[in-house]
């Protein structure tokens, strides 16, 4: 005759000690805070070198992706949404998940997404880690939105192993970098003669970074515009100004530098509309000549770095001694002389 009285013991012992750590834990419809997967995030690759994600980021886009790569669910949430935040969500904000199976995940996030963007394809149980892309909704021709003071953020961690969550909160930690950079250019115009007129100023941005894969790589080669913020064109006869945000530069890939050829250019505009170039330059190459801005451990000391700099202003200045020799055209990116050299614009 079997024990069966001693099996159902086990059983009962078994299913009362379950029980009991649900309850200490507070796994329970009524409070499911304390169970599940708590997804934190973190941005302290910036130029303070501490946590600023509860002052930068309003908005979270969590891609959780399973084992084999394929799209399992998402989640979104705004700083209107969640009690007592502000502007902002909290720094200490955790999105948790209560319905993950165990097994290996992916988690990606984006901060902040706008309108002018568009996260691709439509993602459905078909739709896989590699495929899925962030695009720049780029209108008519190559002409890239024009944006104005958007900060992106992106972070992914690949492949976690994840038990569930069902004695207590699992932790995932995602790292955020910044994955827009914001550019002002101001022109100035010092002792022009009297027979050259009606200076005008072109200002532009050419790269290949209006696509990015879900592990932050750049997606694709065609070449994207960007020009300057309306609202920011400004000028006074001897000063223009201009204002970009532009998506991610990247500093090198797969071993490539500068791999998606991001070029600055500038052209003056004579009245009677031809132009002359003035810069047309590698646009990694200016921003990494900001050297000291950053520290390790993100970057080389003797160079700028992109992903963590707030913002880039480059001044340039045309100085005239005579209208025969031309102009000395001086390149300045906060307060580091980048370039200098004699153009001859009469």
């Amino acid at each position: 005759m079997k024990p069966t009285h001693h099996i159902a013991s086990f059983r009962h012992l078994l299913a009362t000690i379950l029980l009991g750590a649900l309850f200490m834990q507070g796994c329970f419809k009524e409070d499911m805070s304390k169970c599940g997967i708590a997804v934190r995030f973190k941005w302290d690759k910036n130029v303070s070198f501490t946590n600023r994600f509860g002052f930068a980021v309003q908005r979270i886009d969590l891609f959780v992706f399973d084992g084999d790569g394929n799209f399992f669910q998402s989640h979104s949430v705004q700083a209107s949404q969640v009690p007592g935040a502000g502007l902002y969500l909290p720094t200490d904000y955790a999105m948790v998940l209560t319905d993950l199976p165990p097994g290996n995940y992916t988690f990606v996030a984006w901060g902040n997404v706008s309108s002018v963007l568009s996260l691709t394809p439509q993602l459905r149980e078909s739709t896989t880690f590699t495929s899925s892309l962030l695009n720049l909704n780029v209108a008519t021709g190559s002409m890239a939105p024009r944006t104005h003071n958007m900060t992106l953020f992106h972070g992914c961690v690949q492949q976690r192993r994840i038990e569930g969550g069902l004695f207590g909160t699992e932790d995932v930690l995602i790292d955020l970098t910044k994955f827009t950079n914001h550019i002002q250019v101001e022109i100035t115009t010092i002792g022009k003669p009297e027979s050259i007129t009606n200076l005008d100023y072109k200002c532009a941005i050419t790269s290949k970074n209006g696509s990015y894969r879900y592990n932050g790589n750049y997606a694709n080669d065609n070449v994207i515009t960007y020009d300057p913020y309306p609202a920011t064109i400004s000028s006074n006869g001897t000063v223009h100004n201009f204002d970009f945000t532009i998506l991610r530069e990247v500093l090198e890939q797969n071993g490539v530098t500068n791999p998606t050829e991001s070029r600055f250019m500038v052209n003056l505009v004579r009245s009677d509309g031809t132009e002359d170039e003035l810069i047309d330059e590698s646009l990694i190459d200016i921003l990494k000549a900001t050297e000291g801005m950053t520290m390790p451990p993100w970057s080389d000391p003797n160079t700028g770095n992109p992903d963590i700099d707030d913002e880039y202003r480059i001044e340039i200045t045309l100085e005239y001694s005579d209208e025969n020799t031309g102009a000395t055209v001086t390149v300045t990116i906060n307060n580091w002389e980048s370039a200098g050299g004699k153009k001859p614009i009469k």
